[in-house]
């Protein structure tokens, strides 16, 4: 039986506010109060989905750290939407999606990381 896709309802319509673009393995992430490596699937200007080891509880407020391959270093908050259990090529894994807490106050920090993974560059 295939899983269900989170962020589609049960008519197959998206759920997300904002669209997200791929990044699997061109951006990399930590949460940092927890010290886990987290595997970024997509990120977008309203929040991010990711895989980890461990579920993130929903409503939980989390600051992430993400790295992309040209070092370029963002730390956004950002809270749990939801976590479902999965089954990948390496086992149990968790896919959570998240959305930024701050967007106004981090604007400028979600604007640098979506510059830095779609190579664009915004101008005011």
């Amino acid at each position: 039986m295939a899983t269900p896709d989170p962020f589609l309802t049960a008519g197959g319509r998206e759920r997300r506010r904002t669209p997200r673009i791929q990044v699997v393995g061109r951006l990399h992430g930590r949460s940092v109060a927890l010290g886990l490596p987290v595997r970024i699937r997509e990120v977008g200007f309203g929040g991010f989905s990711l895989e980890s080891a461990l579920p993130f509880p929903k409503g939980a407020e989390h600051l992430f750290r993400f790295t992309l391959d040209d070092g370029t270093v963002v730390e956004v908050q950002a809270t749990s939407i939801h976590t479902m259990r999965v089954t990948t090529p390496g086992g149990l894994s968790h896919l959570s999606g998240f959305a930024f807490s701050h967007p106004d106050r981090s604007r400028a920090a979600i604007d640098r990381l979506m510059d830095a993974v779609t190579g664009v560059i915004a101008v005011d």
